[in-house]
């Protein structure tokens, strides 16, 4: 019979990168879906309030739609806000459990250079069938188990007992085996007699104790080996979703920067678009007629005005202020008012003399 050392150090990375990728990488997947179709809303909001602004003329259409801009660019980032911190908080889950699993790798370590001893023991009982034969190796046996098993063994300190002793429990209980060291996975087992179980009076194997604790050893390097895979599989789950995680991570900051650009465009758009309903004639210039002079304005943005009228000489240029409400512009230019209706490029009215004379003036916006 030949037994062999159970080799546990891939065991231990695998531990390290965690068992529960597959529940995690669902729940990235259940986030990205509600925000990818919250992405699709808002894109097709903004589409529609893009037409919507093309064809708006009257201020009460625009103003609505500044405003439902305005409230898609704070949903929005309430949107990108929220999907960041569920991200955030998924993959501080993850980084929790991972940090939770270093003890379950503690005891993969542990188990796994436990095994190996105990199968050493057993190879060692296997190929030297009599206690006198076994006895004259022991030295031999003993240098290389420090080698090869001691030195990780030596690792596990007082701060590791807990485990040690939950380990050797179920060792004992679910696989009938008793170590074979003086101490906890920490003596070297052929220093003591734990051998002389193997051995009769006589010094010849005692072949079912042996056979007892091989079969043991068997069901517990087969659990440790279904174990381990079961962690690779998942190790390689873990990766994907990690992989995942990036993109889905690097793709909501693309989404959030354009979306955000392409609201932040259209919110200066329809607030020009409201300005010019509430002022159409802001930094435009016009000419006409007042009365039987030509007249020529220029509309400032900031509600100045500078206007001048010509017959065969022209007159020194006046300024002043306007004021709009709805379609109706009042300013005052020298000593006149001026009264009008703002339709289109037109703009007709009434101006009032400070004698008291009333005339007609219209112009034309270019």
């Amino acid at each position: 019979m030949t037994m062999t050392a159970t080799k546990h150090a891939s065991a231990v990375a695998l531990l390290l990168v965690v068992a529960i990728a597959p529940g995690w990488a669902q729940s990235i997947v259940t986030i990205n879906d509600k925000f990818e179709a919250d992405r699709l809303k808002i894109e097709e909001e903004i589409s529609r309030v893009t037409q919507d602004l093309n064809t708006a003329k009257d201020l009460s259409a625009r103003k609505r739609l500044e405003a439902e801009v305005r409230g898609y660019q704070k949903r929005w980032n309430k949107l990108v806000d929220d999907h960041n911190a569920q991200l955030e908080q998924a993959y501080n889950t993850l980084r929790k459990r991972a940090a939770g699993l270093n003890a379950d790798a503690d005891r993969v370590n542990l188990e796994g250079a436990i095994v190996g001893s105990q199968a050493d023991v057993l190879k060692k009982v296997a190929e030297f069938r009599t206690k006198g034969d076994f006895e004259k190796n022991r030295p031999k046996f003993r240098e290389e188990w420090e080698q090869n098993y001691g030195i990780r063994l030596k690792v596990f300190g007082p701060e590791f007992d807990e485990l040690k002793k939950e380990v050797i429990r179920n060792m004992k209980e679910k696989y009938g085996l008793e170590m074979y060291g003086a101490r906890i996975g920490t003596s070297n087992p052929y220093t003591g007699d734990a051998y002389y179980k193997f051995y009769d009076d006589k010094g010849q194997l005692r072949y079912a104790i042996f056979n007892q604790d091989a079969e043991g050893l068997r069901k517990w390097q087969q659990d440790l080996q279904t174990y381990w895979r079961r962690r690779r599989d998942e190790g390689l789950e873990y990766d994907k979703t990690i992989g995942s995680f990036n993109r889905v991570r690097t793709d909501t900051a693309k989404q959030a920067k354009k979306i955000g650009s392409d609201l932040t465009g259209l919110a200066k758009r329809a607030e020009a678009l409201r300005r010019e309903a509430e002022d159409p004639v802001a930094g435009r210039r016009a000419s006409g007629k007042l009365h039987i002079r030509n007249f020529y304005v220029k509309f400032g943005k900031d509600g100045t005005l500078s206007a001048y009228t010509t017959r065969n000489t022209t007159e020194k240029p006046y300024t002043g202020r306007y004021k709009i409400t709805g379609d109706r512009i009042e300013f005052e230019l020298g000593p006149s008012k001026f009264v009008g209706t703002i339709k289109g490029n037109r703009i007709t009215g009434n101006r009032t003399r400070s004698d008291g004379v009333k005339d007609t003036w219209d112009l034309t916006l270019e």
